[in-house]
């Protein structure tokens, strides 16, 4: 993973010292930058921001916005009732970025950009 930019992080920290158990916290985290790559086999987000709410049970992506594949993307989702984890992704693709990143003889018929989404899970 790496990338490059600025963020913010408010956070909320009950830490009882005999009962770490009862630990407790909430926090956001506001974050945005030109370059993010989580594993080099993927293609860099680009010109990101993202905001985050958190606890010590969950985690929501509250608004995260970045370009990928040459057209806008945006995420939202976060942990599951029943645990987990669900992501939803939509945006749109050029072929102009398609055929640079991935060479085949098929795109040069093609010209424009398609609409995609996709839902990422796990458990």
């Amino acid at each position: 993973m790496a990338g490059d930019g600025t963020g913010r992080l408010a956070l909320k920290l009950d830490l009882p010292l005999h009962r770490t158990a009862d630990v407790t916290m909430t926090g956001r985290f506001q974050g945005s930058g030109s370059r993010f790559n989580l594993d080099a086999r993927i293609p860099a987000l680009a010109d990101y921001a993202v905001t985050l709410g958190f606890s010590e049970r969950e985690l929501k992506i509250d608004s995260a916005r970045a370009r990928f594949l040459g057209g806008p993307l945006r995420l939202d989702g976060g942990t599951r009732k029943g645990g987990g984890v669900e992501i939803n992704l939509s945006g749109s693709m050029t072929v102009a970025e398609l055929s640079r990143r991935y060479p085949h003889p098929a795109w040069g018929s093609l010209r424009g950009a398609a609409d995609w989404r996709g839902r990422l899970t796990a458990q």
